[in-house]
């Protein structure tokens, strides 16, 4: 069974940062097994003047040939939170998102069947948030959110004022 995980990216004159998020991303899908992951991409582009756009152009046929999909949106934007706002609200009610900003990378030492066996339990479950691991490579300093399983609004808004998450959280 396929699981479907949509990835949003920023970016704004980063064709390099861009590069390398869709290179990890690509890694992560090219290994096929029983249980593909499926990834839909949405860049979300903040009128970038620089050549960002032919990063996508040169990833694109790359991803469809794996069963994933990868979308171009250039408009202007205020911030950066204004356009991952932007992008989300093109999704469905109870999809999963994974964000990632340009220049961010998926692990080469993350295993597939192991993200898709969690993806899988999480839209089991009642949690609202699911929170992974992140590593600043730069300074090897490491980052973990605790799991958390709130039902209600309420509670996650209670339990997000006393764990404010780490950056993309």
């Amino acid at each position: 069974m396929k699981v479907l995980l949509n990835v949003l990216t920023v970016v704004r004159n980063d064709r390099v940062g861009l590069q390398s998020t869709l290179q990890s991303l690509l890694s992560l899908i090219q290994v096929r097994d029983e249980s593909d992951l499926v990834l839909k991409i949405r860049i979300q582009d903040g009128c970038s003047s620089d050549d960002t756009k032919s990063a996508y152009e040169e990833f694109e046929t790359r991803f469809a040939s794996y069963g994933s999909s990868i979308v171009f949106i250039s408009e202007s934007d205020v911030s950066l939170f204004d356009a991952m706002n932007k992008a989300s609200g093109l999704l469905r009610k109870g999809e999963l998102v994974l964000y990632l900003n340009a220049g961010d990378q998926i692990s080469l030492s993350l295993k597939k069947n192991a993200l898709i066996e969690c993806l899988r339990d999480f839209e089991g479950s009642s949690a609202m948030m699911a929170a992974f691991r992140s590593q600043n490579v730069y300074r090897n300093i490491k980052y973990c959110m605790p799991p958390i399983g709130c039902s209600t609004q309420q509670d996650f808004l209670k339990w997000l004022r006393l764990n404010t998450p780490v950056h993309q959280a």
